[in-house]
């Protein structure tokens, strides 16, 4: 069973409230990730959680997240600690859960306080403990996802509201945990099958035609005849297609615009 309607099939039998469903219903039909988003942080913040970050890749290179550029992240932090944590690369050397811990599932922000106060914290989880002071970050949760392929990698970081402790999020989540688990899950693998329209420049309807007759197998020659358009047109539009996805070749271009889910989009 796929991954994504085994989540569905989770919902259906859970004990759940008819709201609750509603809300899975809405998310399934959304058009964009950020309508997506726009849902599923009022949802969150119902919980308690009002600061999420999403980073998310179908790119996965090298590294554990390959280039920033093809990283999907989605924040209602305030703009400087996306400038800071991301931006800056600060979430390339520290994050709340140690680097050997992530694994799929959900992780309480209990054991990085427990290190802080043990002392076990290297110099960068120092940094962002600092850092989180400073932006009143003080207890949460953070998901790891499964993922569909060694290409993705994708991680939810749900901030508690200013007020909550770390005792009063671990009762949340021990009441509660598994419906927004099941949730945070269920919009994560929404967002992999949406288009990352929002993401890189806008490519114009004739690059994504084109670049869908090259994953054809058609040539300059064949998608000219069919469209009919001169061979020198058709160049021109691979090669805007290339610059706008930030790559040197038609074969590269093709395959990012395939896993962002840039062609075929309805």
């Amino acid at each position: 069973m796929g991954c994504f309607w085994y989540a569905i099939w989770k919902l259906e039998f859970m004990d759940i409230d008819e709201q609750f469903l509603d809300f899975a219903t809405n998310i399934l039909a959304c058009a964009t990730t950020d309508d997506v988003w726009d849902l599923h942080t009022q949802k969150m913040c119902e919980y308690g959680f009002d600061r999420l970050l999403f980073l998310s890749t179908n790119l996965r290179t090298h590294g554990e997240w390959g280039d920033i550029s093809d990283t999907l992240v989605l924040s209602t932090y305030p703009q400087e600690v996306v400038d800071v944590f991301v931006d800056g690369g600060l979430y390339k050397k520290a994050s709340i859960v140690p680097r050997k811990d992530h694994k799929p599932g959900f992780h309480s922000w209990r054991n990085f306080m427990k290190r802080k106060a043990a002392g076990d914290l290297t110099e960068a989880e120092i940094e962002l403990s600092g850092l989180h002071a400073k932006w009143k970050i003080a207890a949460g949760y953070t998901i790891w996802f499964d993922e569909t392929s060694n290409r993705n990698r994708s991680v939810v970081g749900l901030c508690a509201r200013q007020g909550l402790t770390q005792d009063d999020v671990d009762k949340i989540w021990s009441e509660q945990g598994k419906e927004i688990f099941v949730l945070n899950t269920l919009v994560h693998l929404k967002m992999l099958q949406l288009p990352r329209t929002g993401q890189y420049p806008s490519m114009t309807t004739r690059q994504r035609e084109v670049l869908q007759l090259v994953a054809d197998g058609k040539t300059v020659k064949d998608i000219a005849q069919i469209m009919d358009l001169s061979p020198t047109t058709i160049d021109k539009h691979l090669n805007l297609a290339r610059k706008t996805l930030g790559v040197e070749t038609t074969g590269q271009a093709v395959q990012k615009a395939l896993v962002l889910n840039l062609l075929n989009v309805v």
